[in-house]
């Protein structure tokens, strides 16, 4: 295979739909929930070097546009979509045994919305409400603290991050001071 050329012949994920999740884990990628095709609440297992897909235990909640951060040897999902309705819903997924944990729910119901990781907490930025349509999104960040199983959002204890976001769109929302989410969270 060439460097950095396209492939054409891989294999085609089982349930199709749109707005799935993803992450990578022992350089696998998982592809979790989905709107459409059956997608919602899945867990799509990609092998590159096998070329092949396999599944894993469904999500807790048959979500899709959920925020996705791995952290450590676990993935985290938040928010989403189920049905038409927006949700707080969160749990983790450990990949190696196949099992996933509801953790406690965000404070605030979020879709579209962005998910990181700094390897201690995950973190939400953003998102949206309302079903999958485009809206103006929020400039709120909610963090979990899995030591803690408990999140803290910028809409009840720091200050807002300087961007709405949702849907990998941006609005700039100046901010007077610079936002430092380690000393609130």
């Amino acid at each position: 295979m060439k460097t950095g050329a396209w492939r054409s012949d891989l294999a085609v994920r089982p349930w199709q739909g749109h707005h799935h999740a993803s992450s990578v884990y022992n350089d696998k990628l998982y592809l979790i929930g989905g709107l459409g095709g059956g997608s919602e609440g899945q867990v799509q297992i990609y092998d590159p070097l096998t070329n092949s897909w396999t599944f894993g235990t469904p999500a807790p909640y048959a979500g899709g546009s959920v925020a996705i951060a791995a952290l450590g040897a676990r993935i985290y999902i938040s928010g989403g979509i189920v049905g038409s309705a927006t949700v707080n819903s969160a749990a983790v997924y450990d990949p190696a045994a196949d099992i996933w944990t509801t953790i406690a729910p965000m404070p605030a119901g979020r879709n579209h919305a962005a998910g990181g990781s700094d390897g201690k907490k995950f973190f939400v930025f953003g998102g949206r409400t309302g079903g999958n349509k485009v809206s103006v999104g929020y400039a709120s960040v909610q963090i979990y603290d899995p030591a803690t199983n408990r999140w803290v959002w910028s809409g009840q204890t720091g200050p807002p991050f300087h961007l709405c976001r949702s849907g990998g769109e941006a609005w700039e929302k100046p901010l007077s001071t610079k936002v430092n989410f380690t000393s609130w969270a």
